[in-house]
């Protein structure tokens, strides 16, 4: 029901960043991944946010895009100001895992 309501949002609000992120992040819950990343990648270019990073990485995760997530977790640790120390230990301990997977590939 969220995915219909943020979806007829986004058609009177196109440039909403916040729209396409949480329509993303909805995407994400249900398991549509595709969704999820093209929605989390429209509200990034619109304007970049740490959750969006985040979730974003998440859905590269899932969908096997390891490098990608890894990428989106920097951007996210580079660009963290606000968000909690715990989140952002977590998100330090994924890039650490993700990197040592990327090496033995």
């Amino acid at each position: 029901q969220a995915i219909d309501i943020y979806n007829g949002l986004k058609k009177d609000f196109p440039d909403d960043y916040a729209i396409y992120q949480d329509l993303g992040i909805a995407y994400g819950y249900v398991g549509d991944i595709s969704q999820s990343i093209e929605n989390l990648e429209r509200a990034i270019s619109l304007h970049p946010t740490p959750v969006a990073y985040f979730n974003l990485a998440v859905a590269m995760k899932k969908a096997g895009k390891l490098e990608e997530a890894s990428r989106y977790i920097k951007l996210y640790l580079e660009n963290s100001e606000g968000e909690r120390e715990e989140n952002i230990s977590r998100a330090q301990a994924e890039l650490q895992n993700l990197e040592k997977i990327l090496k033995k590939d």
